[in-house]
C-alpha cells in the first residue's frame, strides 16, 4: 500500500500492474522505478547484458568535446563512468559541465585548473578531486 500511495496508485490498481492485467504507462513505470530503486527495464524483467570487467586500451575509439578528448575506460551500463579524459591547454576556459552523480578525477601529467564553488585548485600529477557535479 505504501509504494502504491508514493506512486499515485490506488493499492488495488498497482496489483493489477504486477500481475499482469494491466499495462503501466511509461511515466508510471518511471515512477515505480524510483520508489523501488531500480530501473524499468529490471522492472520488465529484461536481462542485463555481461559486463566487461576489463576494458583494453585500444578497445573503445576516443570522442572530442568542446575540444576535449574522451576515452571510455570503463565497462559501460556501470553505476559509475570511468572515462580517460584529454584536456588541451587552453581548451577549459570557464566551461561547467553538471550532470547528476559525482565526478572523481585524477591526474596523469600536466596540471589542471578546477573551480569548485568560489574555491580554484591547481592540480599536479598525481593529485585528485573527488565532488558532486551538479
Amino acid at each position: 500500500e505504501a509504494a502504491a500511495g508514493r506512486a499515485g496508485l490506488s493499492p488495488a490498481h498497482l496489483s493489477r500492474l504486477e500481475t499482469g492485467r494491466r499495462q503501466p504507462s511509461l511515466p508510471m513505470l518511471l515512477g515505480l522505478a524510483r520508489i523501488y530503486g531500480t530501473t524499468v527495464s529490471e522492472l520488465l524483467g529484461e536481462q542485463p547484458p555481461e559486463r566487461d570487467a576489463i576494458v583494453r586500451g585500444g578497445g573503445y575509439e576516443g570522442a572530442e568535446a568542446d575540444g576535449w578528448m574522451y576515452r571510455q575506460a570503463g565497462g559501460s551500463g556501470r553505476a559509475m563512468q570511468a572515462l580517460r579524459v584529454r584536456v588541451p591547454y587552453g581548451a577549459q576556459g570557464d566551461l561547467v559541465r553538471v550532470h547528476p552523480g559525482e565526478e572523481w578525477l585524477y591526474v596523469l601529467e600536466g596540471r589542471l585548473r578546477v573551480g569548485l564553488g568560489d574555491t580554484v585548485h591547481d592540480l599536479e600529477p598525481g593529485d585528485s578531486a573527488h565532488f558532486d557535479s551538479l
